[in-house]
């Protein structure tokens, strides 16, 4: 296989974080995102077989989302 596709690959896996990943970027337990999905809470993930997969970019606005609802929290109380 050519170098270039397998970069090209390894780049577009790069889009999309696993649970194991999003709970070390959340510095939560595994357990908890999980937990979130099943109550609907947290980023959106989908399924590819087994495995739940998150797309990065929808990380990162769930967390800004977060952040602003937590401002506004801030401000109001």
């Amino acid at each position: 296989m050519d170098d270039t596709v397998i970069a090209d690959e390894r780049e577009r896996w790069q889009e999309f974080l696993t649970t194991e990943d999003l709970a070390l970027k959340l510095r939560r337990p595994v357990g908890t995102i999980r937990n979130w999905r099943l109550r609907g809470y947290g980023p959106c993930g989908f399924k590819v077989g087994n495995t739940v997969l998150y797309r990065r970019e929808a990380v990162d606005d769930w967390i800004a989302e977060q952040e602003k609802a937590e401002a506004n929290r801030r401000v109001s109380a």
